[in-house]
């Protein structure tokens, strides 16, 4: 009886120790869960703090992307009303160069009059029908030498052949019935198919005289007719030839997360932040959107005046050209 009684003493105690190993064991296991659970919370708030540092840089960046677009968008506007104020200067000087064709048109017209009163002072009876005889007798050689066509007209000429005049607006060329030379109105006498130049019409009347024709005056229409022209080929100069908006900002940074609180409280505020920097960033996003829109509806509208400002330029310069020829005709 004496050694069994250590024995029933030993197994309570193996027993405690066990249960005691027992609960180290879930101590330690309960310790490793939370570790665990710190440190997934920890790697989470980095993970909003990294999302929130990127959210805030997406928004300063949306925000400075809405400026600049504002800002191009407000370049272009007044490049636009530079563009239009242009073409209003280009219509005003086209009415302007439109007003001065008529101008000089009517100088034309008023110096081509006093040119036929003063400078083609000959007496119209006496050239007339020495033209009339003049292109008569060259007919009828014409048609004794057999030439059905009548005389032959010289090829079109840059200047007249009698005076070297130029022709030009305000100097029409003509073929002479008699010749077929080159003149000008100041070289011609007689009109349509009795035109002659004042060199054939000098030498019909020469020739009249010479045989003894017509009357006693016939000498006087011969030295008028032959003078007439000499004056008009005097007379006549070198003519030129005619030719022709606000962006939409955030709430700002979020407020910072609370010194004290749970880490619940702390996820909540960071989840409002990110909600808000996701509002900032969308309405940032919109106005960009409609900055672009404006943008391009802006550019195409001033394509569209650049292509009418230079139809507008070259229009105006070929009429300035125009009205520098015909003023360089009337010196």
């Amino acid at each position: 009886m004496e050694r069994r009684a250590p024995r029933q003493e030993r197994l309570p105690r193996s027993a405690g120790a066990a249960a005691a190993a027992a609960a180290a064991e879930a101590e330690a296991a309960r310790q490793a869960q939370l570790q665990e659970l710190d440190s997934r919370e920890a790697r989470a708030a980095q993970a909003q703090r990294d999302t929130l540092r990127h959210l805030r840089a997406a928004a300063e960046i949306t925000e400075a992307t809405g400026d600049l677009g504002a800002e191009t968008l407000d370049d272009l506007s007044r490049q636009g009303e530079t563009i239009a104020r242009t073409l209003q200067k280009i219509d005003e000087a086209d009415a302007h160069a439109d007003k001065g064709r008529h101008v000089l048109f009517g100088m034309q017209s008023l110096l081509g009059a006093a040119a036929n009163r003063f400078t083609r002072a000959r007496p119209p009876d006496a050239q007339a029908l020495a033209a009339r005889r003049a292109v008569e007798r060259r007919a009828r050689e014409a048609a004794l030498a057999g030439s059905a066509g009548g005389v032959a007209w010289s090829p079109n000429s840059a200047a007249c052949e009698l005076c070297e005049a130029r022709f030009g607006l305000a100097r029409r060329r003509h073929h002479c019935r008699a010749c077929g030379a080159n003149a000008c109105d100041a070289c011609c006498v007689g009109a349509g198919e009795l035109r002659a130049c004042v060199r054939c019409c000098a030498s019909e009347a020469a020739r009249d005289a010479a045989l003894g024709k017509g009357d006693a005056g016939a000498g006087a229409r011969a030295g008028a007719v032959a003078g007439a022209g000499t004056g008009a080929r005097a007379g006549a100069g070198a003519g030129a030839g005619a030719g022709a908006g606000g962006m939409v900002s955030g709430p700002g940074r979020p407020p910072a997360a609370p010194a004290a609180g749970g880490a619940s409280e702390q996820m909540r505020a960071q989840a409002a932040a990110e909600e808000a920097l996701l509002a900032t960033i969308s309405a940032n996003v919109m106005r960009i959107g409609e900055i672009n829109r404006e943008m391009s509806g802006e550019l195409q509208r001033q394509d569209r005046a650049l292509d009418e400002l230079a139809t507008g330029v070259d229009r105006v310069t070929g009429k300035v050209k125009l009205n520098a020829k015909i003023a360089k005709s009337l010196t």
